[in-house]
């Protein structure tokens, strides 16, 4: 009902738990633990992005209506843990710390999410070093992402 009624052109998702496979469940669709599928498909809105934690690694999924269009999780605050499984929707997979940043650009009909995600150094020592961005991706009003590329 709240993704339903929310005033405003986008939809974003915060939660701890993915919804979409991120270690070894990925052999199925959704994980079962998370809040179903079925939620979204009653929302009766697109879900732009959804941002997640829990899974102590940095992974970006590409989803399908009814579910998010685009899944990020960024739950990589300490104890980094392997990504263990191959899943065809996920666009990247690091096992680093790491944050992800969410900027709304341009404006009118060009509105669009941009989503970047950093790693941030081995060592909290190391506090002199930047974080390093490892990847972009912009979602337009209707659900469309693009995928940009970040020079090493």
């Amino acid at each position: 009902r709240a993704l339903r009624e929310a005033r405003g052109p986008w939809r974003i998702v915060a939660a701890h738990l993915p919804v979409a496979p991120g270690d070894a469940s990925a052999d199925r669709e959704w994980r079962s633990d998370a809040p179903p599928i079925e939620h979204f498909r009653l929302a009766e809105a697109p879900i732009h992005l959804y941002l997640a934690g829990h899974r102590h690694n940095l992974q970006v999924i590409s989803g399908e209506p009814p579910g998010p269009a685009l899944h990020v999780i960024a739950g990589s605050g300490s104890n980094v843990r392997p990504v263990e499984k191959q899943y065809a929707k996920r666009r990247l997979a690091v096992e680093r710390a790491g944050f992800a940043r969410v900027d709304l650009l341009g404006s009118g009909d060009r509105w669009r999410l941009q989503v970047r995600l950093f790693t941030v150094p081995r060592s909290p020592i190391v506090f002199w070093v930047a974080p390093r961005e490892i990847g972009r991706w912009s979602i337009d009003l209707a659900g469309r992402v693009r995928e940009g590329r970040v020079a090493d």
